[in-house]
């Protein structure tokens, strides 16, 4: 558990102009709210009480050199994360009289706490607009293949524990649960009221604290987190399953879900680099076969499911070439296994890694967001498994991948594909 504060997360970091405000609210994951999350993400970035249209806080923002603010949500298995961003100049870099960093701070707390708003609801004609757009936004997305296919390819995986079907795209009838004060009651409840977990990073981040701390109401709740580490999902018996399905594409898509025997965080790195050596600018043992050799597919990829212990790979195909795209997919896989072909590409991927982290160096955002993660317990740091992934070897990697077990292979026929 980490113990609730007023006192703000400071992360001291001289490589950037700019100072970096996040904060953290956290509450029960509940279903029927999912909709009120996306939605007040809208809401509270348009408008404030001060500035009760997108162009007056749009200026506000400007006048108040405020570089970027806005609102981030994610769900970790039981528990909702929500997260107020701005980013500011740093004092010490900006050369402009006018810049008066506690009038920034005051501005960002009224915005964040007087949203435009009556006393007990939110304004009906704004959350129309909002459920409208998000209707669109589930609508648009449910018509793509790759994404349509990628929804209900989460719910055949995990049909023991169902966290990763709790989405708005599994249940878009929620949007129209949602009321001006039913959505304000959920605001006012789980962020009006309470006091978040704040962290600033920066040359001058600790006075950036304290005026945080200082203008934030000393009334509001003081909540503590209970880290709710997601769940790696196992493979119950020996079966692979096969699902089937036609929709109106015009493309037709292919999935195999790997699980992994025994994943535990460690793994996190070897995934990662199965992913690259499958699909990556330093090596692509899927597109090489799929693509290039047998011209079997538009487009294919891998990526990990690093949080479940899951490897996904994704083939848009030409209907009539399935099968053969089958046997394809399982012949990369197997290469995962020869060690001479290992030993070739992985020091181009690890070499991958490397260069990915001198980028990361000029990347503040990044490095704030692992800063975060590594506070709240989570192993999402990049220098960190490059020490890892640095040591690996190719029968190492043999190893790994024997580990596999291959669960599921999801086919979406598009009927007009071809046509």
């Amino acid at each position: 558990m980490i113990k609730a504060s007023r006192k703000p997360i400071i992360f001291e970091n001289n490589d950037f102009k700019t100072i970096r405000i996040s904060m953290l609210y956290t509450f029960p994951f509940q279903r029927e709210h999912m909709a009120s999350v996306r939605i007040l993400n809208r809401i509270l970035c348009s408008k404030t009480k001060a500035f009760p249209t997108e162009e007056a806080l749009d200026n506000a923002l400007v006048n108040n050199y405020v570089m970027d603010a806005g609102t981030y949500s994610t769900v970790r298995k039981n528990t909702q994360y929500y997260y107020l961003e701005a980013v500011l100049p740093d004092p010490k870099h900006l050369q402009d009289d006018d810049y008066d960093i506690e009038k920034t701070i005051k501005f960002l707390i009224d915005s964040f706490q007087r949203p435009y708003a009556k006393k007990d609801s939110f304004y009906k004609k704004d959350i129309d607009e909002a459920k409208e757009k998000l209707k669109l936004f589930v609508d648009k997305n449910m018509k793509n293949i790759y994404f349509y296919s990628g929804i209900q390819v989460e719910k055949l995986i995990d049909d023991e524990t169902g966290f990763m079907s709790e989405n708005i795209f599994n249940y878009p009838e929620l949007i129209d649960e949602v009321d001006e004060k039913s959505i304000y009651s959920f605001y006012k409840e789980n962020i009006l009221d309470k006091y978040p977990h704040i962290f600033v990073m920066g040359s001058n981040a600790k006075e950036v604290g304290r005026l945080i701390e200082e203008n934030l109401p000393a009334n509001l709740e003081l909540i503590d987190i209970n880290p709710d580490y997601d769940e790696v999902l196992v493979k119950k018996d020996d079966e692979v399953r096969t699902f089937e399905e036609k929709k109106e594409y015009h493309q037709s898509i292919i999935h195999f879900v790997y699980k992994i025997k025994d994943y535990s965080i460690k793994d996190y790195c070897y995934l990662g680099l199965v992913t690259d050596l499958l699909d990556s600018q330093s090596s692509n043992i899927l597109g090489d076969i799929l693509r290039s050799e047998n011209g079997l597919v538009y487009t294919c990829g891998a990526s990990g499911y690093y949080k479940n212990g899951m490897l996904l790979i994704s083939a848009q195909i030409y209907r009539e070439n399935k099968d053969l795209a089958i046997e394809k997919i399982k012949e990369a896989i197997a290469k995962l296994s020869d060690e001479k072909i290992l030993a070739k590409l992985l020091k181009n991927v690890i070499d991958r890694k490397r260069v990915n982290i001198e980028r990361k160096k000029d990347n503040s955002g990044g490095i704030f967001t692992d800063k975060i993660d590594d506070y709240l317990g989570y192993f999402n740091n990049l220098e960190e498994e490059y020490e890892i992934v640095k040591k690996v070897k190719a029968a190492d990697i043999k190893s790994f991948v024997e580990k596999f077990q291959l669960d599921l292979i999801y086919y979406l026929e598009g009927d007009q594909d071809g046509k």
